[in-house]
């Protein structure tokens, strides 16, 4: 199902916002709604996506989200089995305070994965 960006920032909690990575670093945004997910698409009904994660994190800044994760399934998970288990095999959690990058600190130390 889908889900505007606009009708997506005026609900009063998203569940999860979920950046689905695809091929070449491609990430589509789906968020989690009452415990359904909806794919983001702009107000033209295109799937929100972009090839850098930050800025489609920025868009969501000053809404209320429990959590936001990266979705990373690949082929290699269907050769060795792991597509018969729902869960992905990479899902890294944020802190939403984590989202606010700085300049002083290095890339990598920018996100924290919550364990």
């Amino acid at each position: 199902m889908k889900i505007s960006i606009t009708d997506a920032l005026n609900q009063d909690c998203l569940e999860k916002v979920i950046l689905n990575s695809y091929e070449q670093s491609l990430y589509l945004v789906s968020v989690i709604i009452k415990g359904k997910e909806f794919f983001v698409t702009d107000e033209e009904g295109n799937f929100l996506k972009s090839f850098n994660k930050l800025e489609l994190q920025k868009m969501f800044l000053g809404t209320r989200v429990q959590k936001v994760v990266v979705r990373h399934e690949s082929c290699y998970d269907e050769m060795i089995g792991l597509s018969r288990i729902r869960k992905p095999l990479i899902h890294r959690h944020f802190r939403k305070s984590d989202q606010r990058s700085s300049s002083k600190r290095n890339r990598s130390e920018r996100f924290t994965p919550l364990k």
